[in-house]
């Protein structure tokens, strides 16, 4: 069985394991929760080219209300990002 963050959930969890599949352009993983971080670490040491950093949330209730038109509206998000990261400032902020 996948061992999954606290708060995490999934239909049929109690199937779930860990695995992975490599297809033409890209992988799927189920990876337990314990070995996300050092799944991370691991790949970002493997690249050599600049990467980038993005975090989403959900947009404060205020502005929210402000920009949302109907109640029916998708509600919005503030994304912030940094690019052209070197593995090590990758790692500074996983840390």
């Amino acid at each position: 069985m996948l061992k999954m963050t606290e708060g995490c959930t999934a239909p049929k969890a109690d199937m779930l394991l860990e695995q992975y599949e490599i297809l033409e352009n890209k992988i799927i993983a189920n990876v337990n929760a314990d070995k996300i971080e050092a799944v991370i670490r691991d790949y970002i040491l493997m690249h050599d080219k600049p990467m980038f950093f993005f975090l989403e949330f959900p947009t404060n209730q205020r502005d929210e209300e402000k920009l949302r038109k109907n109640d029916t509206d998708p509600c919005h998000i503030d994304v912030y990002y940094i690019d052209g990261l070197n593995a090590e400032q990758a790692l500074e902020i996983l840390s």
